[in-house]
């Protein structure tokens, strides 16, 4: 009786953990030490366009932008030499549609543990989070390029920033014209 139910708990803890990775939308992948894939969780399918059945069995360097290889297999060679250590990479993967998709991954080695018995790397799309980190880029140039005053407030209108402009209008750091500014408005407005 007690083996039915160990056999019943195993079958529901397996059950559960299966759902929580399959739902995922980080992709895990498990990697023998030359690199070919073991196992994949099923958002490498939803990221890539390419199904599970055609990825498992080939090699991951297959799927990177060739001036990303050197640099995985790299990557790849820190973390088989020293079992603890684990490592992030930023590399392009191709999509089935022949576009390329940023990722960044860790990549840590799991040899050792005999459940798991490879390389598991942990990968998520990264594009979305360098589009808006170059747009924030474009926009603080234009505001330091600008020779309008700005300043940036927080939803108490407590002043966070000041551009170069002010600063050179004021010849304060900017420290000292956040502090400030609040007394300075008055001066402000004459100015504009």
């Amino acid at each position: 009786f007690a083996r039915e139910e160990d056999r019943q708990a195993l079958e529901q803890s397996e059950t559960r953990f299966r759902s929580l990775v399959q739902n995922l939308s980080d992709v895990i992948t498990i990697l023998n030490p030359q690199g070919e894939i073991l196992y994949e969780t099923v958002a490498a399918e939803r990221m890539s366009g390419f199904s599970i059945r055609h990825r498992v069995g080939s090699s991951v360097f297959s799927y990177l932008h060739p001036d990303d290889v050197d640099k995985a297999k790299a990557v790849a060679r820190r973390v088989l030499a020293h079992p603890a250590h684990e490592e992030k990479i930023e590399f392009r993967h191709r999509h089935v549609n022949g576009t390329w998709i940023d990722l960044e991954g860790i990549a840590k080695n799991y040899l050792h543990v005999p459940t798991i018995n490879g390389i598991v790397v942990t990968s998520r799309d990264s594009s979305e989070r360098k589009r808006i980190s170059a747009q924030v880029a474009r926009l603080a140039h234009l505001v330091e390029s600008v020779n309008e005053y700005i300043a940036i407030t927080n939803l108490d209108g407590r002043i966070e920033y000041v551009n170069n402009s002010l600063i050179r209008r004021f010849g304060r750091s900017e420290e000292d014209l956040v502090e400030d500014l609040a007394s300075l408005v008055p001066v402000i407005a004459s100015a504009i």
